[in-house]
């Protein structure tokens, strides 16, 4: 049941990564054509060439500070990523832990299980004896 619960955590990541890689695609694309739509948009408008280059510059200032905000982004999902694996490592091991220390304790206990069959088998072969001899005696 902790294995099962494992193998679904694991493909619900990777289906979370999926969508995450595919939304960052999207997010790429509309990025680049939006600024490559401002940029023409600037070198075809009927404007000067002093507000031309004014409008170019703001418009690069402004994907720059977009470029910025989308790789903070990106960090602060990775640092997440980060410490959900560690999250998950951490309980697995935990678990992993538990199930040795609850199969040496299903060891030990079987151990002294088979102790005490043995010793039981051994005292019946004794009394099975005893009372042969004491019957022959007879």
């Amino acid at each position: 049941m902790f294995f099962k619960s494992m193998i679904d955590d694991v493909l619900n990541k990777r289906e979370k990564e999926r969508k995450i890689a595919m939304a960052k695609g999207a997010t790429k694309g509309l990025t680049v054509g939006a600024a490559l739509g401002a940029v023409a948009g600037l070198l075809f408008a009927p404007k000067s060439g002093k507000e031309t280059r004014e409008d170019i510059k703001v418009k690069a200032n402004e994907t720059r500070e977009d470029l910025m905000e989308m790789a903070n982004q990106k960090k602060e999902d990775l640092k997440a990523k980060i410490e959900q694996t560690k999250q998950v490592v951490q309980t697995t091991t935990e678990g992993l832990k538990k199930t040795a220390d609850d199969t040496k304790k299903n060891l030990q206990e079987t151990k002294e299980a088979a102790q005490e069959t043995k010793d039981a088998i051994d005292k019946t072969q004794n009394d099975l004896d005893e009372m042969n001899n004491d019957s022959k005696n007879k």
